[in-house]
């Protein structure tokens, strides 16, 4: 709509499909646009993300990916934090 200057996600991201060691058929440079688009334009002040448990071997139960995809993802997150002058915070 033409008088939507902008919207802030507010439930949170899927922040393993935006690492390329999970995500390897993508391509990280594309990852890291989307990831600062995201963070410049979609987030008011912090970044949900959704690691359901800080544990391997509960995550493996559950089906999901391994808790160091969080870890790599800030590592992401706070170089466009720093490049961009954002100061945003990341929530998992």
């Amino acid at each position: 709509h033409p008088k939507v200057k902008k919207s802030f996600i507010g439930s949170g991201i899927r922040h393993d499909m935006l690492v390329p060691e999970f995500n390897k058929n993508a391509d990280p440079k594309e990852l890291d646009d989307y990831t600062e688009e995201v963070m410049t334009k979609h987030v008011s002040g912090r970044l949900k993300v959704a690691p359901e448990h800080t544990s391997d071997p509960v995550l493996k139960l559950m089906r999901k990916p391994s808790f160091s995809y969080f870890h790599k993802f800030k590592e992401r997150f706070d170089k466009i934090n720093i490049k961009n002058k954002l100061n945003l915070q990341l929530i998992p």
